[in-house]
């Protein structure tokens, strides 16, 4: 009776030692603040290359720079910034996210201005009107996606570093310095 005893107990030793050892402490911190510095930077040269724009909206020397450099910060950075702190599978998803947003933004933009023909205006500037308001159905993507990306995709688990702090105890000898640590 004793036997059929010890040999269960034996076995559930070992497990029960291992499952009190304590796990390595973890925290959660978040680099949101970096992502969404960049997107801002990105966005607000894209509305710059808007502003830079000349007489009915032509581009010039200064919107079309205004605008390269916006599009790259805005579908770039980002996703550099994540696939730089070894979240690869992050900074694909958010280039994707970032590029199908601008795009159903874009289409949004463009079909809610479907109705812009003139019947009396044969000129090729009625054809394309339907692209006058494609750039800000894009910057709304971008915004969209960019505020998805900061909420659910920039918080990262890191193990707790090892701190110390001075400590002071005064008493009626006099007083004792010290520090602590906890690692």
């Amino acid at each position: 009776m004793l036997r059929p005893l010890l040999a269960v107990t034996s076995l559930l030793l070992p497990a029960t030692a291992l499952a009190d050892e304590p796990e390595a402490e973890e925290e959660t911190i978040s680099y949101r603040h970096q992502t969404l510095t960049a997107d801002a930077l990105g966005i607000a040269l894209l509305v710059g290359g808007g502003f830079a724009e000349g007489d009915n909206g032509r581009d010039t020397g200064a919107s079309d720079t205004l605008f390269a450099a916006g599009a790259l910060t805005t579908f770039l950075a980002t996703p550099v910034i994540h696939w730089s702190r070894g979240h690869h599978g992050r900074a694909v998803g958010s280039l994707l996210m970032r590029w199908g947003a601008a795009s159903v933004g874009g289409v949004l933009a463009m079909s809610m201005n479907s109705d812009c023909h003139k019947p009396d205006d044969e000129g090729f500037e009625n054809f394309l009107c339907e692209l006058d308001y494609v750039g800000y159905g894009i910057v709304g993507g971008l915004v969209v996606a960019s505020a998805i990306d900061a909420a659910f995709m920039t918080d990262e688990r890191v193990e707790k570093a090892p701190t110390w702090a001075p400590t002071v105890t005064a008493n009626q000898q006099g007083f004792r310095a010290g520090f602590a640590l906890r690692f």
